[in-house]
Parts: C-alpha cells; sequence; structure tokens
C-alpha cells in the first residue's frame, strides 16, 4: 500500500497489480484496507511476489549507483540535467 504521490506512483507502485494505491486521507485509506481484506492471502501472496519481482529487477545495485551519479552531476551542473 502506498500513499497516491508521483514519485511513488510513478516509480514503486507503477500499477493495480504490485499494490493499493490511497489518496493521503482517511476514507481512501480505508478503503484501500477493505481492497486488501477483499482480496484474500492467495491474491495478495501473487502480488507480493509479483512486486518482488519488479523491484529485484528495478533497483539493482548498477541502475542505482548510475542513478545517484546523474543526480550528482545534475547537482554539479545544471547544464547536464537539460532535455532537448
Amino acid at each position: 500500500m502506498a500513499s497516491r504521490f508521483p514519485s511513488i506512483k510513478g516509480t514503486i507502485v507503477v500499477n493495480d497489480e504490485y499494490g493499493f494505491m490511497f489518496t493521503p486521507n482517511v476514507e481512501s485509506l480505508v478503503e484501500a484496507l477493505e481492497r486488501v481484506v477483499e482480496e484474500g492471502r492467495g491474491k495478495l501472496a501473487r502480488r507480493g511476489k509479483a512486486c518482488r519481482e519488479y523491484a529485484s529487477s528495478m533497483f539493482t545495485a548498477k541502475k542505482m549507483a548510475l542513478a545517484y551519479e546523474r543526480l550528482f552531476l545534475c547537482i554539479k551542473n545544471e547544464t547536464f540535467c537539460t532535455y532537448h
């Protein structure tokens, strides 16, 4: 479960296959929790497995190192991150 912020929705919980999104308010959180309960353990276990596989492929040490390198280069030189 994750709050519906762009940085989370676009990178971690990218679609309903991997988890449940909710707007950051109590009503939306309760609705998401109700969906979790309705799905049951089997479906949740499959979601968990799919999410682990996705995270393992997206957040490898090499990919994370390259992302941090790009971030530091952008901090050092603004023109490095200019897209045309």
